[in-house]
């Protein structure tokens, strides 16, 4: 639309009107993921891992980068959601920004996601143990829904400070701040969704990479995406090519011979 106006006001000999007009880019125009920028690195996730210095800490840890929970169904999630047994965790429900609970965001978003029995339910249970007497896993002192900025200055932002996956606060014109000592203002790398994006990518890369190399339509049931098209809009670019520069050669002399 806005290469067409600017046609018509040249037409117009008037295009000095929208001389320098710009429009940024929408939502749906991100940059693609990026490792270490969007997607915590395993290294990364592993610091994290051994800094998390309480069972509420890695609890909450092991679930975001190896469920993929969303932050509404983390917060939503009930301690009777866990099957031990079969060690899987239960989508159920989700706790939205005013702390309502209420079904997930679409009928997808109800699924069934297999967690580890070695690392996992051990960490758990012992969480489940020492959890305030709720019907929630993670709920505030009178069983409430935590909201997310409680639950991520209380027991996300710790842990990544005392692993280091910390990045300088900067200000609006892009300068770096600096407390009262002169030192920089660091602030947690990461959101809560971004472990979410670890999750998918770890499901996506090759088992040679220490991946688990699963197939989009998997990817996207465990996920809770409504459609495939959502999963490849915004993992598609992490999937290996299925063609090589050997098979591309080979082809071509095939065709050509």
């Amino acid at each position: 639309m806005l290469v067409s106006f600017k046609s018509l006001l040249r037409i117009s000999r008037h295009s000095h009107v929208a001389a320098g007009v710009t429009i940024p880019k929408g939502r749906n125009e991100k940059l693609r993921l990026e490792a270490g920028r969007d997607i915590p690195t395993t290294a990364e996730v592993a610091r994290i891992l051994a800094a998390a210095n309480n069972p509420k800490q890695r609890a909450l840890f092991l679930i975001l980068a190896f469920t993929g929970l969303r932050a509404s169904e983390l917060r939503g999630l009930r301690g009777q959601d866990i099957d031990f047994a079969s060690c899987e965790l239960h989508v159920r429900q989700r706790a939205d920004e005013y702390g309502v609970i209420g079904a997930p965001k679409s009928q997808s978003g109800v699924r069934t996601i297999p967690i580890d029995p070695s690392v996992m339910v051990p960490a758990l249970k012992e969480w489940k143990i020492l959890c305030p007497p709720a019907e929630l896993l993670f709920p505030t002192t009178k069983g409430r829904p935590q909201d997310y900025k409680s639950l991520m200055s209380s027991t996300l932002e710790p842990a990544l400070r005392a692993a280091h996956v910390v990045v300088p606060v900067k200000d609006k014109d892009g300068a770096q701040v600096k407390d009262e000592n002169g030192q920089p203002v660091m602030e947690p790398k990461y959101t809560p969704h971004a472990f979410r994006h670890f999750f998918a990518s770890w499901c996506i890369n090759p088992k040679a990479r220490g991946g688990r190399e699963l197939p989009p339509k998997q990817l996207q049931y465990l996920l809770g995406h409504s459609n495939i098209s959502m999963t490849f809009d915004v993992y598609g670019h992490l999937f290996p090519s299925e063609g090589n520069r050997d098979e591309l050669t080979a082809a071509v002399r095939q065709l050509l011979a």
